[in-house]
């Protein structure tokens, strides 16, 4: 992921729940998909390659706008397994409770963005690793 732009924003949640949905300090497994979710439905198409894995992270810390929305952000790289094979395009992230694919309840998901912060597919190249740097996962309050 990371060679051509941002990937950030999510549904917006209330700021009373981004303590709840992304409490620091306990793990929250990062996801990627290939496919817009359908979050009323629950379902959703997760990355599928040989070395994938949803990848724990949990340092969230918060950030204020000048608009007064507050937001959740990664403190820190989220690095996941090089793709192994074959290139794959990658859409959306997801954030779940749980590590196992195909388990756990998805708590935000957003899709990738570019530079302009417009939807973007990714292509991910073999040995490439998909990879959020500091500051580039976000969640929104409403």
């Amino acid at each position: 992921c990371n060679a051509a732009g941002r990937y950030d924003r999510s549904v917006p949640v209330a700021t009373a729940g981004l303590e709840r949905l992304l409490p620091t300090g306990t793990n929250v497994f990062v996801a990627l998909l290939t496919d817009a979710p359908n979050l009323v439905a629950g379902t959703y198409t997760e990355l599928a390659d040989a070395q994938y894995a949803r990848v724990a992270h949990s340092a969230w810390v918060i950030s204020y706008s000048i608009s007064d929305k507050v937001s959740r952000q990664n403190n820190g790289a989220i690095v996941f397994p090089a793709i192994s094979d074959q290139a794959v395009t990658l859409t959306w992230w997801a954030l779940f409770d749980a590590a196992p694919l195909g388990t756990g309840n998805m708590l935000a998901a957003g899709p990738l963005l570019n530079a302009g912060l417009h939807p973007e597919p990714q292509l991910v190249a073999i040995s490439d690793q998909p990879r959020f740097v500091t500051g580039d996962l976000r969640v929104l309050s409403e």
